[in-house]
Parts: C-alpha cells; sequence; structure tokens
C-alpha cells in the first residue's frame, strides 16, 4: 500500500495546482525519471554561456503554447542521474528578475508567471525546477535573430523572428499547420471560458419587447418596490421570463441539461458537481440524465465509474466516443483514454486512433493499453484491508468537503482513486483485471 501522503499524482496535475513547485511535485519530478511532453532535464546550466540561455528560452516557449512544463536542471538526461548544480548556476537560476530578463529578450509577449525554486536533495546536491505555466491566450512568438558565436568565431543561427515552438513528446518542434489548428482550438476555448465567466445573466427577449433589469443597489430603485401581481389594475411588463430556483438536485441537474442544449460550451460549476457526486446515492435519473452527468464529469475530470456502472458496455463505448469527439482539451481526451481501457485494448486501440497525428500530444503512458486498468486512476493508494464500506465513506467525504470549496488536486484524485476502485465494472468490461 502507497501511504495516504503518498498519492501518485500525474505531472499535468501538479501544474495546474495551486502550488505547482511544492514538495510533492518536485519529488514526483525527481522520481519522473523520463522527458516527456510535460518534463525536460538538463545535467548542468552555465550563467555565463548565452547558448544555455537561448537552450532554456526556446523550452520555456515550447511549454508556454502547448500544456505548460518543469525543467529540471542538475539531473542528468541520459540516465536521470541526480549530480547538482553548482552554485553560480542555482544563484542565477532562483534569480527571477534575472531570468525574465533572460528569457524576454527575444520573444513576445512576454512572460510573466515563470517560477524557480531551489531544492536541496537528501544527498545533499542542490538543484533547481523551473515551472512554466501554459499560456493561456497567447502565443509566445521569436520576434528577433537568435544566434550562437562558437568560440572559434564560426555563428549558428538558433531561431528566426516569427518563429513558434511546441512541446510535442519529448522535444520541442517549430509548428506546424497541425499545431497551430492545435493552438487556435485552444485559444478559442479559452475565451470561450473567459466570456461566459463575465456574463452574469443572458435574456432573450423579441426585439419589440423591453427587458426590465432590477439592481436591488441601485440608487434608481431604491424608492421603488415590484411585486408579481395578477391584479387587474398591474402595470403589465412584456418581454420578461421568470426562471424558478430548482427545489431538487434533479431539477439543477435539468436545468443544466436544458442550458447544454442551447450552449454546448456550458458546464456546471466544480463545486455543484462535487455536491451532486456527494449525494450520488440519493438521486433518482433517468438513462439520458446519467449520459449528461458523464459527459459533465468528463469534460471537468472528476469521477465518473460511479455513474458509468449503470450502462451496459455498447452504451458506455457509444458516450466515449461522441465526448472524444467533441472535445479538442487533450487533457479530457487522456481521461477518455484512460477510462476505454477498461473496455479492452480493442475499444482503446479505437479511441486513440481517432486521434491521428494528434496521439503525440497525450501523455505517453496513456497510448499504451495498461496491464492494469486501474494504475492511471491511482487507484494504488488503496489499502486492500478495507472494506468497501470504508471506500464510500471516505468518498463521500471528501466530495463534501469539495463541494464546499475545500480541497485540492491531492483529495481529488484520491477521489477518483476511490471511485475507480468502487464502481468500476470490471465484470463486463473485456479484457480486464479482477477487482482486489
Amino acid at each position: 500500500m502507497v501511504g495516504e501522503n503518498n498519492v501518485k499524482l500525474s505531472i499535468s496535475s501538479f501544474l495546474n495546482c495551486i502550488d505547482p513547485l511544492c514538495l510533492d511535485a518536485i519529488n514526483k519530478l525527481l522520481s519522473h525519471k523520463e522527458e516527456d511532453l510535460y518534463v525536460d532535464y538538463k545535467e548542468c546550466f552555465d550563467p555565463n554561456d548565452e547558448k544555455h540561455w537561448h537552450g532554456i528560452t526556446t523550452d520555456a516557449v515550447a511549454f508556454a503554447n502547448a500544456m505548460g512544463g518543469y525543467i529540471v536542471f542538475g539531473v542528468r538526461d541520459v540516465d536521470f542521474t541526480l549530480v547538482g548544480l553548482l552554485e553560480d548556476a542555482v544563484k542565477a537560476l532562483t534569480d527571477t528578475n534575472l531570468v525574465m530578463q533572460k528569457l524576454n529578450r527575444y520573444i513576445a509577449p512576454p512572460f510573466t508567471m515563470i517560477r524557480t525554486k531551489r531544492h536541496c536533495t537528501e544527498s545533499g546536491n542542490v538543484i533547481t525546477i523551473m515551472h512554466i505555466p501554459e499560456s493561456k491566450g497567447k502565443t509566445h512568438i521569436f520576434v528577433k535573430d537568435v544566434s550562437y558565436k562558437y568560440p572559434t568565431g564560426s555563428t549558428k543561427q538558433l531561431a528566426y523572428p516569427g518563429m513558434v515552438f511546441i512541446r510535442r513528446s519529448a522535444t520541442n518542434h517549430v509548428v506546424d499547420p497541425e499545431d497551430l489548428e492545435f493552438i487556435i482550438n485552444r485559444r478559442i476555448e479559452y475565451y470561450k471560458e473567459s466570456i461566459l465567466n463575465k456574463i452574469a445573466k443572458v435574456v432573450e427577449a423579441p426585439p419589440d419587447h423591453q427587458v426590465l433589469i432590477f439592481d436591488p443597489c441601485s440608487k434608481a430603485n431604491n424608492d421603488k418596490s415590484y411585486f408579481i401581481s395578477d391584479s387587474p389594475d398591474a402595470i403589465p411588463v412584456s418581454g420578461m421570463s421568470f426562471t424558478i430556483a430548482p427545489r431538487t438536485d434533479v431539477e439543477e441537474i435539468c436545468g443544466w441539461i436544458s442550458l447544454s442544449k442551447r450552449d454546448p460550451s456550458f458546464r456546471p460549476t466544480e463545486v455543484r458537481l462535487w455536491h451532486m457526486y456527494s449525494v450520488r446515492n440519493n438521486l433518482v435519473l433517468t438513462p439520458g440524465q446519467i449520459i449528461e452527468m458523464i459527459r459533465f464529469s468528463l469534460l471537468s475530470e472528476m469521477p465518473i465509474f460511479f455513474w458509468l456502472k449503470s450502462l451496459s458496455a455498447d452504451d458506455i463505448k457509444s458516450v466515449l466516443l461522441r465526448i472524444f469527439s467533441q472535445t479538442n482539451n487533450m487533457r479530457t481526451k487522456t481521461y477518455v483514454l484512460n477510462v476505454a481501457s477498461f473496455l479492452g485494448n480493442t475499444f482503446h486501440t479505437k479511441v486513440l486512433k481517432k486521434l491521428g497525428d494528434e496521439a503525440k500530444r497525450i501523455y505517453g503512458t496513456s497510448r499504451k493499453f495498461p496491464k492494469d486498468p486501474f494504475e492511471p486512476f491511482c487507484s494504488n493508494i488503496l489499502s486492500v484491508n478495507e472494506d468497501t464500506n470504508t471506500y464510500e465513506k471516505r468518498l463521500t467525504d471528501i466530495a463534501i468537503s469539495l463541494s464546499h470549496g475545500k480541497g485540492g488536486a491531492v483529495e481529488k484524485w484520491r477521489a477518483k482513486a476511490l471511485d475507480c476502485r468502487l464502481y468500476a465494472r470490471t465484470d463486463k468490461y473485456v479484457g480486464s483485471v479482477k477487482v482486489m
């Protein structure tokens, strides 16, 4: 068993958590030992060598234009041996102003959120970790020539104005047409979320009607009172509709479904989804409502197996394929792939093929059919000595806490592990393992 404090979170989870340079994230990076879409290792760094600064500038641009990532300095990238850094390298890399100045010389728009951290290992070696967040809503481009002059006098051109790099698998690549489509789709998704977050309420009315907006905080309304009345003396107000707040959780879910039919990009808040999950055993939903809860949960990377357990394998395949084709979010597609593993190698391969060349952006281990489909859901953090009732209570307690906005990435991943272990129906999935 892995202890409660040793949850095996993925690198991408740490990238998007509140503190991406926490001790758990650093330990994960040191044990990861694989260069991929999210991680790059460098054995050494010379702050006096411009080639080294040029190299990490390209790395930072590529990571930021993709899904974000980490650069770990002081680890040999051939065998991932921890060798440590010299003090002058550590001092330069942990000087945020210096790092920003060096990295922003050749690119636009400039970086603003890159962070670095010094870490002393148990062996006494000092390393430095750089965190590059995903640059949502912007794309970093080289705007100046970048060249390096070797001691022999020869010069090499490293980048040209207009060049755009993106992280693909374990290397940086100049953007090609497929990468450009990925960047555009990601930008559209970002702006959709930004716009919807700023809209308090959308009211539709015919052009010849008036819409009455009542703001109780407005001085203009302080001396006025409004009542809904059927009195014959009442003044009619045209073009208005009144929405009654849902009286039950099922009514609220029905409201979500109605909103999503009008606006396919609509998603319930995570807090409300966690609430629905915390009362999951009390909800009586139709198959169609369950399918929509599966869609909402997948898109928000929430626990999924409770909602799947009541469907047939064929229905699950149909739902997963539909959601997979409707999203451009690579984390959601990776999640679908991990769920698809429970339905056997053939179905997993079918879903993966739908990615085409985009498969190179999927995290490496998810591209392979796992020996144990439970593994991607961290179910190895659970003790085999606990009974299902204990699991159930722990899962509900976590969901209640998250429904009140308390908890972070570790709690969410523990909930997904418990959900997987409790509800994954391996008996009807092809090529799966037995439940422990």
